[in-house]
């Protein structure tokens, strides 16, 4: 038997963003029983993987932050694919939107993409304007996605945003307050200016790394 090959610290990108689905390079959405046995697998690997890199690779407040993202997907991991054949409703969920999702999600993730480099050029604001920032910009993801025309998808679409917006959600909302998509304080901040795009950027990598960087 093979040994396996030691993980490096920059697959964090790529394992962060195969959690999110529509920014990885190589996942789609289950649509049947066989591919959801597929696709659960490689979510408890990524799980694995995630929960290693953060403690091979970072410390302190880094460290906390990337086992708090491994903690909150494998709660949902475990709900989706304990029991996945009898009766699990997220599954029935999946595999219904599953087609749905796998024509939108090149679409998608271009606003994943978006906001994960505006979120990275929020490392250099002041300390007091970085949450507020954060939290405008992680509202834009969803905004994103509603302007495409996805037809009858629609529903679909929602029950992914919702559901992938859980990720970073945990630990942005409680510390919006007034910064949300229901009053004007977002539109009163400067505007950020995105000096250089990445490509394949890592929206929960660049959260956990401002957060890092808040005193």
């Amino acid at each position: 038997m093979a040994a396996k090959k030691p993980l490096k610290c920059d697959q964090l990108t790529e394992f962060t963003n195969d959690v999110i689905v529509v920014t990885s390079k190589t996942r789609k959405f289950p649509t049947n029983t066989q591919e959801l046995e597929v696709y659960c697998k490689k979510n408890q690997q990524l799980v694995t993987n995630i929960m290693a890199i953060s403690k091979q690779c970072f410390k302190e407040e880094m460290k906390n932050i990337i086992s708090l993202v491994g903690y909150s997907y494998r709660q949902r991991v475990k709900l989706l694919c304990k029991n996945k054949n009898k009766n699990n409703q997220r599954a029935k969920e999946l595999l219904s939107a599953g087609g749905c999702l796998n024509r939108y999600r090149t679409k998608m993730g271009k606003c994943f993409d978006r906001t994960a480099n505006r979120i990275g050029e929020i490392k250099s604001q002041p300390n007091n304007l970085k949450f507020p920032y954060l939290c405008c910009e992680t509202g834009q993801i969803r905004k994103c996605i509603e302007k495409i025309s996805s037809g009858d998808c629609k529903n679909e679409i929602q029950f992914y945003i919702d559901g992938a917006l859980s990720a970073t959600n945990g630990f942005i909302d409680r510390t919006c307050g007034e910064y949300n998509d229901e009053t004007d304080k977002c539109d009163k901040l400067k505007p950020l200016i995105v000096k250089k795009e990445t490509p394949n950027p890592s929206l929960i990598v660049n959260v956990a790394e401002l957060i890092a960087t808040i005193q």
